[in-house]
């Protein structure tokens, strides 16, 4: 591959542009000569002169990526390319092997037609005698205007509408596609935390893959029923935290109350009324949320920095507590709250610290060991019951009894030595037997996975969206 660079910082002047166009076509005439192949000239439709800017570029980068991807589901391959990066925009040109051109056509149009961000994308298809192929050589539609969906070139010649607002669009564009990749990536770990947690085995007093646990009206396909219908809620947080990551951190927050709401109503619907993962909902809605807003604002994705603007979100939620009205139901929470335990509200507001101090510390220890995924969950989860006041087992037993199981299971982790699985179904059974469920510590376990995944992802790393 050959690969031109310039100061390219600058608007193109028509010089540019022109003097652009005749080096493409002498690149064209250069790889069919060598190659004898179909080529595909790729560029991108930018209005205005300014061609060259962060987002511009990574625009184009994913636009080869998806280009070569295609091709590579449909049996061609890439022989040669060359590439420009100048003032008048980026382009490349590939010679294709393993297709004929008129079915590298028809690809390149269904992947301009793909989704949104793709119809800023122009992939030209060359035949081996340098013939450009149309859509109307195809009886294919033609291109749509980016603003009214009419034929392109008829708004272009007429030049019906105002070159700021064709920019404005084609920036949004950009914009919002990478902006909902890294929302679907977010809530797809969400997501799958959620399903990691619930499939755990064992996990003592709670459902998992063999046993309802201390829960007569749950099982397994209940969770599974409840978690498919969280994803856009998720996907809702962590595209609000990244397209208002210039709110302060409580207004944030208060955004995402009512949406919360639904997703609650959602999860119910699915499961007939049972309380699955509200717990869940709130916590990792929050984390979603915060980080959005980081990515929004190119700051390092961490788990501290997630801790510190979650904390930050959610500041307000302890005083909350005591102004609850007087005819408003009270959850188990807000009865502990009376008692100075805080809960899941505590833990927000703080930054949940018993993940940061307790659970991820044990994903990531026991996974490195080589441990299964089985294994460090479900170590993960007593060390968290060995630390943290749940309000699940007071609410369904005593806090006499939350400290006897600290005591108990800290004397377990004490001899240094992970409990065996046997020692995990005994304890499973004294729970099942006694009725008690740490709800609150499997919601913890659950985001614990959510920042084990943030913490080994990669696909995040990129967090340019600069316009």
């Amino acid at each position: 591959m050959q690969t031109q660079r310039t100061d390219i910082s600058q608007p193109a002047s028509l010089k540019e542009i022109l003097q652009a166009r005749e080096e493409r076509q002498l690149r064209q005439q250069r790889l069919l000569r060598r190659y004898q192949r179909p080529l595909i000239s790729l560029s991108l439709n930018i209005a205005g002169a300014l061609k060259q800017f962060p987002l511009a570029r990574k625009t184009y980068a994913e636009a080869r990526r998806m280009m070569l991807r295609h091709l590579e589901r449909v049996g061609a391959c890439v022989v040669a390319d060359e590439e420009v990066h100048a003032r008048s925009g980026s382009e490349g040109c590939f010679a294709v092997t393993g297709r004929d051109a008129v079915s590298l056509k028809r690809s390149m149009v269904a992947l301009e037609e793909s989704r949104p961000v793709a119809r800023l994308f122009d992939l030209d298809v060359l035949d081996v005698n340098g013939r450009h192929l149309s859509r109307k050589d195809l009886g294919l539609p033609s291109r749509r205007c980016l603003l009214c969906d009419a034929a392109a070139a008829g708004c272009a010649r007429s030049q019906r509408h105002a070159l700021d607002d064709v920019r404005r669009h084609t920036l949004r564009l950009m914009e919002r596609h990478f902006q909902e990749q890294k929302a679907d990536i977010l809530a797809g770990y969400a997501l799958r935390s959620l399903l990691y947690e619930v499939c755990v085995t064992p996990k003592p007093g709670l459902v998992d893959r063999i046993s309802n646990g201390a829960h007569a009206d749950m099982d397994i396909f209940t969770f599974m029923d409840s978690s498919s219908v969280l994803f856009p809620y998720f996907r809702h947080c962590a595209l609000l935290g990244l397209q208002e990551h210039g709110l302060a951190p409580d207004v944030l927050f208060a955004k995402l109350r009512y949406p919360g709401m639904d997703a609650e109503d959602a999860m119910y619907r699915a499961t007939g009324d049972i309380n699955t993962h509200k717990g869940g909902i709130f916590s990792l809605g929050i984390v979603c949320a915060a980080a959005g807003r980081l990515l929004g604002r190119q700051e390092e994705l961490t788990p501290v920095a997630i801790s510190t603007t979650s904390a930050a979100m959610t500041a307000g939620v302890l005083a909350e507590c005591r102004h609850i009205p007087p005819k408003m139901p009270l959850t188990n929470g807000l009865r502990l709250y009376g008692k100075g335990i805080h809960g899941a509200r505590g833990e927000a507001a703080s930054g949940f610290p018993s993940v940061l101090r307790y659970g991820l510390p044990s994903l990531e220890r026991e996974l490195a060991a080589g441990a299964s995924i089985d294994r460090a969950g479900a170590v993960t989860l007593i060390r968290l019951m060995a630390n943290v006041f749940d309000t699940n087992i007071i609410s369904r037993s005593s806090l006499q009894n939350q400290y006897v199981i600290q005591d108990m299971l800290q004397g377990i982790l004490a001899t240094g030595t992970a409990p065996s699985e046997s020692r995990l179904r005994e304890l499973d059974a004294w729970f099942v037997a006694s009725n008690i469920s740490p709800g609150g510590c499997a919601d913890l376990l659950g985001l614990s996975w959510m920042l084990y995944f943030l913490r080994r992802d990669t696909a995040l790393a990129d967090q340019d969206l600069n316009v």
